[in-house]
């Protein structure tokens, strides 16, 4: 690798330059080709978030309005369904919806 800062040549696997000791490694450098995986979890988080919420929203009004007797073991139920059923569906819009917005330019 060549060095940035005095432009010597050193061998491969080399972290720092052996001739003027600044690191060869530019992590800036690395982490900023790494901006999309970190933009489309954020995004799949968000989604497994809302969900969530959604799926025991729904699931309340729908488990209540189909148990007339015990309504509110019915909506308590109902949640239960909704979430387990609103967050893998949350994830996944998530994730597809982080697959095609754009990662931002800086962070």
């Amino acid at each position: 690798m060549v060095c940035a800062n005095c432009g010597a040549h050193n061998n491969p696997g080399r972290e720092r330059c052996a001739v003027c000791g600044h690191s060869l490694v530019q992590l800036d450098q690395v982490l900023k080709r790494d901006r999309k995986t970190g933009h489309v979890l954020r995004i799949a988080l968000i989604g497994l978030a809302v969900g969530g919420v959604v799926g025991v929203v729904l699931g309340m009004f729908v488990g209540a309005a189909i148990v007339h007797e015990g309504a509110i073991a019915g909506a308590v139920v109902g949640a239960w369904i909704g979430l387990w059923l609103g967050v893998p569906a949350g994830t996944v819009v998530g994730t597809i919806v982080g697959l095609f917005l754009p990662p931002p330019k800086e962070y």
